[in-house]
């Protein structure tokens, strides 16, 4: 790396010299290897690298988005009722399943949320920078929702949520169970640093947060089909979605209660209660063409199997 065409990494060094004393240029520049600042840009740069080489394509293709796959089976959006929506309390609430653990800080992230946040992630792609500048406007037409007064709020209570709501993520090393079970990665923040709007233009300047832009650096990519989503019925089927996008190959079984727990459903219910909420999602994504055949057997396991269309993508 040429340390005279960088001048985020002479800073750096200026800084490092200033802080241990004058050094060999190895020696520095190990010490600056081992800062956060260095390490959340080189994650951040990777991440540019990545979406660099995706091909956009026709304007009309440019439907996906995208988010780390650990993210697909442990996460922090909630299907929320209406009533649910109006009323978040502050909060503090911890959720586990076997792929991780999270606990969250401050009003409930909901489906709706991360509609939002996918819309904010396909423009992240778009731009190559993880700040940008939009509108509701343009945030409403990756969702495919009318633009008008009422949305425009709801998006920006949205982003609200995803720069205020703390997470602290934890992602379990599937190579180790039980008491002797490991944190494979972690992360502590909220998704978003920050939204800042021009009340004159209506212009929206947003940042994701390096932190949450690290996991990209650090696992697999999901990529997301926005315009098949947005043709889903209900946050349950909206979830399974994503969970069911995050695993590989065109079949996969679990038990019913695992599901429950990955796409987050309220495990107060009744198993019965639980059983309906599942069936009805799965119905709802074979209807879309998602899955040729499911089915839940007696001692509650659901397996599933896509189309070839889908497992191929």
């Amino acid at each position: 790396m040429d340390k005279k065409k960088d001048p985020e990494l002479t800073k750096l060094i200026e800084k490092a010299r200033a802080n241990i004393g004058t050094r060999t240029d190895a020696e520095v520049e190990a010490w600056e290897k081992s800062t956060p600042s260095y390490q959340i840009k080189q994650a951040t740069d990777e991440v540019k690298n990545y979406i660099s080489k995706q091909s956009p394509g026709p304007p009309e293709q440019q439907i996906f988005s995208f988010l780390p796959t650990k993210m697909t089976r442990i996460s922090p959006f909630f299907p929320l009722s209406k009533r649910e929506m109006k009323d978040r309390p502050l909060e503090e609430l911890t959720w586990e399943n076997p792929w991780g653990t999270f606990k969250v800080t401050g009003r409930r992230l909901s489906i709706y949320d991360e509609s939002v946040l996918l819309a904010v992630l396909l423009l992240m792609r778009k731009y190559q920078t993880e700040t940008f500048q939009t509108t509701r406007h343009a945030l409403c037409k990756v969702m495919d929702v009318n633009p008008c007064r009422d949305t425009y709020n709801a998006v920006w209570g949205s982003l609200g949520r995803l720069t205020k709501t703390g997470i602290e993520l934890k992602i379990w090393d599937t190579k180790t169970k039980g008491k002797k079970r490991k944190a494979k990665m972690q992360m502590v923040n909220t998704i978003l640093s920050g939204a800042e709007q021009d009340e004159d233009t209506g212009k929206i300047l947003i940042t994701v947060n390096p932190y949450f832009v690290r996991m990209y650096g650090e696992s697999f990519i999901t990529n997301l089909d926005l315009k098949f989503r947005t043709k889903l019925t209900g946050d349950i089927t909206k979830a399974l979605y994503r969970f069911y996008e995050g695993q590989r190959g065109n079949s996969y079984s679990c038990h019913l209660l695992t599901l429950a727990k990955a796409v987050n459903l309220n495990m107060d219910l009744s198993n019965n209660d639980l059983r309906k909420h599942i069936r009805k999602g799965l119905r709802g994504l074979r209807a879309k063409g998602y899955f040729k055949r499911w089915a839940v057997s007696k001692s509650d396991i659901v397996m599933t199997w896509r189309t070839a269309k889908m497992a191929l993508r």
